[in-house]
C-alpha cells in the first residue's frame, strides 16, 4: 500500500515539476518546483545506471523499467528487489 502510495505522490509531484517548467505556478513556486524536477530526474537517471550496472543481476533490467525507474524511482526499484533478496 505504501509503495502504491509513492507512485501516486510521485505523480502529483512531476504534474507540478512539469507546471513549473512551463511557468504556471504562482510566483517562486515554479522556478522551485522546475529545479526539484530536475534535481529528483538526475537521481532517477542514476538509479537506472545503478540497475544496468551494479544491480543487473538481480533486477533484469527491460527498457520498459528503465521508462518506470525515470518516472517513479525506487517505488519501482525497491519491490523488484525485494522479490529477488537472496533467502
Amino acid at each position: 500500500m505504501l509503495m502504491k502510495a509513492g507512485r501516486i505522490g510521485t505523480l502529483i509531484f512531476w504534474a507540478l515539476a512539469i507546471a513549473g517548467a512551463a511557468a504556471l505556478l504562482p510566483g517562486k513556486l515554479s522556478p522551485m518546483m522546475r529545479d526539484l524536477g530536475i534535481l529528483i530526474l538526475l537521481a532517477h537517471v542514476a538509479e537506472v545506471g545503478l540497475m544496468y550496472t551494479i544491480l543487473r543481476d538481480r533486477v533484469k533490467p527491460t527498457g520498459k523499467d528503465a521508462a518506470l525507474v525515470l518516472l517513479y524511482g525506487a517505488f519501482w526499484l525497491k519491490p523488484k528487489l525485494d522479490a529477488t533478496r537472496p533467502t
